[in-house]
């Protein structure tokens, strides 16, 4: 288990139980109470590892619900009033080893769910899914029951009763909980006849259940260091509830794909890609052949099973359609669990079929250890990429920033959880360095700055707003920034201090020139940061980030300097360390790419065209296809005289965007210097087809096709 906050939500989920806040939308309000308790019921640890082990406990009790659904569905008896048909008894030697063996079977199938890459991984960490889960697992436990025959009839609507409390409840956990609704719908229309006349309280405990939300708007009056969407208005309490700043069944604030065929191929791809990762192919099959036992014993419930994972997995996963980065795959994975708890369901009754199947005893002892070599697989498979033991990557990370930070400062975030996070936990869940001030420019996270209307404003208003509100703390105290943009501030002097920058005001004389925050480093722990093979997005986004800004500041460009040391080249082994380990990091290439950009261009301009070439190379070795790259080496090549260099490179851009207007003059230019005029009239053409203003190409065009009359 994590020792400590990890990436993504934890270090907000953590703080928001200490202090009864409130984390982002949907607000979460039942975990944060249950956070609470936990860390002040368990004795020892510190809070986040407390908080931990909600996920650990919930992880438990659904691994044992999943095994008692299993043993239900598999052992049908005539006893109808448990909630599950129980399994047969049998007192001679041959029936115990039926039962053995059987419950072996199910302790199988409850290992090969525990250890699937998503249920491991958010049961080790502060994370919501686990206590998902277990309202699913409770949920589908009660509603597979078989009906009850009077005169037990009236046992029947308690069980409907809690049924209702649990769902409303368990949506104050995670909405996801809804995707189970068929099988609701499906046990209401069963039992419609006796519970008709119940609507009122059936909603009356549903209702009960839901107003665990009322948390939030309770909590907000209270103003505490996280009150996400300030929910004190009715208004606001809907929209946090409601996720309005993201989207109901979006994931991400951001980019959203748009709908194709191809696409939706390629998500149905991607589902079944890493679907197969979470239990192995061996338990799909077997998990097909469970699904169609069902199917023949109880077509119904099989139906509204196969419904569900249908919703929440293809169906979720093409709703969200996000697109297809490493980053999103991070974000996609938590989804995966109920449909994988439904697939499992069925791959347990699959291996209790199988092993029913074989008569002889030798041979079913033998399938039996075979069987359990599934999870044992997926042990070994996963063991690596879900071990948090020695975590402290994202704890280190919000320490190193209190070690940056100048007493009294006030700090505003530009943006990353990580960052977000880290710092919300450490000062208001462990009390460090309250003597900060933390903002997140988006005005979302902590207190709002910027207004009581910003949220409301274009995006060129709240920039705006940004900046005036922001300026005005320049002088008055220390202001820092956590930001890739070296311009975030416009008007203000911006010098790196570590892994941050600090905004110092244009008027005053007294900024050092020399490489600001060069001590800071030597006060960062680095522990397991770069010997630690991190498998999970969040983790290898995060590493890069001490690579990249040390790097930065190496190159001085981070200071006003061009970046043009005499040993500049051996100083890219920064960057290109990062990049060959974390290549899938979007962030890193981009970042990576812009200052590349910025010191190439620098030395063209100085006229140092070998090292403009050097640092254009290495822009295309992170990505060929940069077309501002390609580009500018044409230049190069022309200034060099490699003429047929400079057509390839200008031509192979028109490859990539057939627009772009600056290719095809450039490559005028060139055969204008060859007086291929043909040509020439051909580029500039072009260029005046695409971009009809163009001066270049309409001051030469007429010259050119002058010039090809004369040839002819």
């Amino acid at each position: 288990m994590c020792p400590t906050i990890s990436t993504g939500d934890s270090g907000e989920f953590c703080a928001a139980s200490v202090i009864l806040g409130l984390p982002h939308s949907p607000g979460y309000p039942l975990y944060c109470l249950l956070g609470k308790i936990f860390t002040l019921i368990i004795p020892f640890g510190n809070l986040a590892y407390r908080v931990n082990l909600i996920s650990v406990f919930f992880a438990v009790l659904t691994i044992v619900i999943l095994a008692k659904i299993i043993e239900g569905l598999s052992n049908p008896s005539p006893d109808l009033r448990s909630p599950l048909p129980q399994p047969e008894v049998g007192y001679s030697s041959k029936g115990e080893r039926i039962k053995v063996r059987d419950m072996l079977n199910i302790i199988v199938a409850g290992l090969i769910f525990c250890f699937s890459t998503t249920f491991w991984r958010s049961a080790v960490q502060t994370e919501v899914f686990t206590l998902n889960t277990f309202f699913v697992a409770v949920l589908v436990l009660i509603l597979s029951r078989k009906p009850l025959t009077p005169p037990a009839g009236g046992e029947d609507i308690k069980f409907i009763y809690l049924t209702a409390f649990l769902f409303g409840l368990g949506l104050g956990n995670h909405h996801t909980l809804v995707f189970i609704s068929p099988i609701i719908l499906w046990k209401t229309i069963k039992t419609w006849k006796s519970i008709r006349g119940k609507l009122f309280y059936i909603i009356l405990f549903f209702s009960l259940g839901f107003s665990v939300y009322l948390y939030l708007h309770i909590r907000s009056f209270k103003n505490p260091g996280l009150d996400w969407g300030n929910p004190e208005t009715l208004h606001n309490l809907w929209r946090v509830i409601s996720r309005k700043d993201y989207g109901t069944f979006a994931l991400t604030v951001g980019e959203k794909l748009a709908r194709s065929v191809p696409v939706t191929i390629k998500q149905i791809g991607r589902f079944l890609t890493t679907f197969n990762h979470q239990i192995s192919v061996v338990s799909i099959i077997i998990g097909i052949f469970g699904w169609v036992v069902l199917f023949k014993e109880r077509i119904q419930l099989a139906i509204m099973y196969f419904l569900v994972f249908v919703m929440s997995g293809i169906g979720f996963i093409l709703l969200a359609n996000i697109p297809f980065t490493a980053e999103v795959v991070g974000i996609l994975e938590r989804f995966y669990i109920i449909p994988l708890f439904f697939f499992v369901v069925c791959t347990g009754v699959g291996i209790i079929w199988l092993s029913k199947k074989i008569k002889y005893a030798g041979y079913a002892g033998i399938t039996s250890i075979a069987f359990l070599l599934l999870p044992l697989f997926l042990i070994h498979q996963h063991f690596d990429e879900c071990n948090f033991r020695n975590y402290y990557l994202t704890y280190d990370y919000g320490r190193n920033i209190f070690r940056t930070l100048k007493p009294e400062s006030i700090f505003f975030m530009d943006g990353g959880d990580d960052t977000f996070y880290s710092m919300a936990y450490l000062t208001f869940a462990e009390k460090h360095r309250q003597d900060i001030e933390l903002h997140d420019r988006g005005g979302l996270v902590f207190r709002n700055i910027y207004g009581s209307d910003f949220r409301s404003l274009t995006k060129q208003e709240k920039e705006e707003r940004r900046i005036t509100t922001e300026k005005s703390y320049l002088g008055k105290k220390p202001v820092f920034y956590s930001t890739f943009n070296k311009k975030v501030l416009p008007g203000a002097i911006i010098k790196q201090n570590g892994i941050l920058y600090e905004a110092f005001d244009s008027d005053k004389l007294t900024v050092p020139d020399s490489w600001s925050g060069r001590p800071t480093w030597q006060f960062y722990s680095l522990r397991n940061v770069f010997s630690y093979e991190y498998r999970d997005y969040r983790s290898r986004a995060l590493v890069p980030v001490y690579l990249f800004m040390h790097g930065l500041a190496r190159f001085g460009l981070a200071r006003g300097g061009n970046g043009l040391a005499p040993d500049s080249k051996g100083l890219l082994q920064y960057w290109t360390y990062a990049y060959d380990r974390w290549d899938e990091v979007g962030w890193l290439e981009t970042n990576i790419s812009l200052g590349l950009h910025e010191v190439a261009y620098q030395a063209f301009q100085e006229n140092k065209l070998d090292l403009a070439k050097f640092y254009y190379d290495r822009i295309l070795y992170l990505n060929k296809s940069d077309i501002n790259a390609l580009t500018n080496s044409g230049v190069i090549a022309e200034k060099q005289n490699n003429i047929k260099l400079a057509k390839e490179l200008y031509l192979k851009v028109i490859e990539i965007k057939p627009d772009y207007t600056e290719a095809y003059y450039n490559l005028g230019v060139v055969y204008w210097r060859e007086e291929n005029w043909e040509k020439v009239v051909e580029m500039f053409s072009n260029v005046l087809r695409i971009d009809p203003n163009h001066q270049g190409a309409k001051q030469y065009l007429p010259q050119a096709i002058a010039r090809l009359k004369e040839t002819r």
